[in-house]
């Protein structure tokens, strides 16, 4: 695999097995949620992963952040190897997952991006004007101050894709940005995006809203039973 792209897959795969029931006898089934994936994503693209429930829009998101590992096969981001350089590829990546887990909940919105920002490695002052700025885009000011576990889906939402461009990140995986976003917020989030994507990175965005995969996406790859489907539409 090459550092000219931005992202690219090869053989990348993931295998799961199926929980064991109560009283089962055998062997568990295995599940290919992800098979043999191959995928070039060039610098300054942003694509969209299209496809139905159980297609492995979330697992390929997942294996690119480093939270799952492949099967089988390999991915990098920016040259950096998701089985061998791990940390490396954290570094260069904002990741939107949806999971509300990773947020500590008797924090406000403010200390979370600040938290954040510190374990990015962002001096406190530049992660405090950045955290502003965002919350502010995003229209959070107002709840700034306010403990997460207070914030609706929508602003927690909102509050993780502040969190995923905090530190100005190259790559973005983004998993479903726009769920549960009233037409003012989404409009905010998608200027926002628009305007994160780096011309050096690339961003990959699962969605099933095909008005965001319109406007952001100069491509989009669908994904079926886990595999890429043979054609992908290019705007």
């Amino acid at each position: 695999m090459s550092a000219e792209w931005a992202i690219e897959t090869l053989d990348l795969s993931r295998t799961f097995q199926e929980p064991r029931r109560l009283f089962a006898r055998g062997p568990r089934r295995s599940i290919n949620a992800l098979d043999a994936v191959n995928l070039q994503i060039g610098r300054g693209e942003c694509v969209a992963l299209v496809g139905p429930n159980g297609a492995g829009k979330s697992t390929l998101l997942r294996l690119l952040a480093t939270t799952v590992t492949p099967t089988r096969g390999d991915a990098c981001i920016l040259g950096y190897s998701v089985r061998s350089n791990p940390a490396a590829v954290r570094r260069v990546i904002g990741v939107v997952t949806g999971d509300d887990r990773s947020f500590f909940w008797r924090l406000t919105g403010l200390e979370n991006l600040l938290f954040f920002g510190q374990l990015q490695g962002l001096h406190p002052a530049t992660s405090h004007a950045r955290a502003v700025t965002l919350l502010e885009q995003l229209g959070l000011s107002d709840a700034a101050d306010q403990r997460f576990s207070g914030y609706s889906a929508g602003m927690r939402l909102r509050l993780g894709i502040a969190r995923a461009v905090l530190h100005s990140p190259r790559v973005l995986l983004l998993d479903e940005p726009t769920a549960s976003l009233d037409l003012r917020h989404r409009a905010q989030v998608l200027d926002l995006l628009r305007a994160s994507i780096s011309p050096d990175g690339a961003a990959l965005i699962a969605s099933h809203d095909a008005g965001l995969a319109a406007s952001l996406a100069g491509r989009i790859v669908r994904l079926e039973q886990g595999k890429v489907a043979p054609k992908t539409a290019r705007r």
